[in-house]
């Protein structure tokens, strides 16, 4: 609790407040999993948009607003390479995070050199580390 001119405010409500900073597009097609990276991403007072990989209409919608793109790599098939590699190329601003299992060092060489800014192994992290990781891209 905090007292601000002889209020009392709980400080956790003031900052929830807030508008959100940034605007999330995250793609993944596993709905359980998307819903659990959507409301971690929301604590941290981000705006999520959510589509489907398959789902262009939602993601050309959303991608122009998009102050950050998570994408779900669940499988390294060429046509999600061709994907990043389009979406890096045509959004050169727009940073990219992958999310999935582990990758082998010479298609995690291949996702990076597309201008992806990071690759979260789901194997070895909890759902609060892309939220953190989100965090650290943008303000540290």
């Amino acid at each position: 609790m905090a007292y601000i001119t002889k209020q009392k405010f709980n400080i956790r409500e003031l900052v929830g407040s807030l508008p959100p900073t940034k605007t999330i597009l995250l793609v993944i097609n596993e709905e359980n999993l998307r819903e659990i990276y959507r409301r971690q991403l929301i604590e941290h007072n981000f705006q999520v948009n959510t589509a489907v990989f398959a789902d262009v209409v939602a993601m050309a919608r959303y991608l122009n607003s998009a102050d950050l793109l998570i994408v779900e790599l669940a499988n390294t098939s060429d046509e999600k390479l061709e994907f990043l590699r389009i979406i890096t190329k045509d959004f050169s601003n727009l940073p990219v995070i992958t999310v999935g299992h582990t990758i082998s060092g010479n298609i995690l060489e291949k996702v990076m050199s597309l201008g992806v800014v990071s690759h979260l192994d789901r194997k070895f992290s909890r759902p609060a580390d892309l939220a953190l990781m989100v965090k650290t891209l943008f303000f540290e």
